[in-house]
């Protein structure tokens, strides 16, 4: 639902579009801008090498086990799905915004995974904090930008929800697997219905109690069931990719272990939304990193 006025307020989160800065004001931003994202940039590197260094004798040993070539479609598959997820913000940050051209997708990608580089730093506010900063540049509120990566927080949930669902259907007890399917089922499809009228809600509550007026819109019911279909993709290709490192490693997998693998690791990406003061880490690196 379209949000239409903004009042001017102090608050960063509900502020309206940046204003023009003066000639003196802009260079200054830019650089500080530049400063802080090489700062936090570098110290992600510096974090990265360190783990990799740590673990150098491991994934030495786990390397050699591989040939090249059986790492060829779990590297297509992880750049595949870093497209798709790329593909999903750039969506959400337009839908959020109402501006479907604002962004062009080479800008979103290169804001995004440079941004999520920081995510393997303790917290997760130094990827949005680079997002915010960056897009308001580009004229897109700070508002809009958090409540883009909270719609696609949500949407990736509600695809590993399915994936759990699809995988609750194979628990030994037949009744609570069909049961349990059932639940989530009817959870998910709650949270497919009413997550853009929730946020509209939430829009107009705010506007008529504190007179703030968001500069956001509420995600429709089709976008919202894309972002869902395109992070199943996402999911799958990521989970696949971990199934083919493991099976090169510990020998061929039976189709029911390869499918759960490719569940469960597919779900596993989603744990680092709950490590809010914890490195992020990726089941990839598990992967390389334990023998089956």
């Amino acid at each position: 639902m379209p949000v239409s006025s903004i009042t001017a307020s102090m608050d960063p989160l509900i502020d309206p579009a940046p204003r023009p800065a003066s000639k003196l004001e802009r260079p200054a931003q830019r650089v500080l801008t530049r400063v802080i994202i090489a700062l936090i940039l570098s110290a992600s590197a510096a974090l990265i090498t360190r783990q990799l260094l740590n673990q150098i004798d491991t994934v030495r040993s786990q390397l050699e086990m591989i040939r090249f070539a059986q790492l060829i479609w779990p590297l297509v598959a992880t750049l595949m799905a870093i497209m798709v997820d790329t593909l999903c913000w750039h969506w959400a940050v337009a839908a959020s915004t109402g501006r479907p051209r604002g962004l062009k997708f080479v800008e979103s990608f290169a804001i995004l995974n440079a941004s999520n580089l920081s995510k393997y730093l303790p917290g997760k506010f130094w990827a949005y904090g680079l997002q915010a900063q960056i897009l308001r540049t580009r004229g897109v509120p700070v508002a809009a930008t958090l409540h883009a990566n909270v719609t696609v927080i949500f949407s990736a949930i509600t695809a590993a929800g399915w994936l759990l669902t699809f995988g609750a259907l194979w628990l030994p007890n037949r009744l609570g697997a069909i049961a349990s399917a059932a639940i989530l089922s009817a959870l998910l499809i709650c949270v497919h219905l009413y997550y853009g009228p929730l946020v509209a809600i939430l829009v107009r509550f705010l506007k008529r109690r504190f007179a703030w007026s968001l500069p956001i819109e509420a995600p429709s019911k089709v976008t919202y069931l894309t972002l869902v279909l395109l992070y199943l993709v996402n999911l799958a290709l990521l989970g696949s990719a971990a199934a083919f490192v493991l099976s090169a490693l510990g020998g061929a997998l039976t189709p029911a272990r390869f499918a759960a693998v490719t569940i469960i690791t597919a779900v596993s990406w989603l744990v680092g939304y709950a490590a809010f003061m914890r490195p992020s880490s990726s089941p990839l690196v598990s992967v390389f990193a334990r023998r089956r």
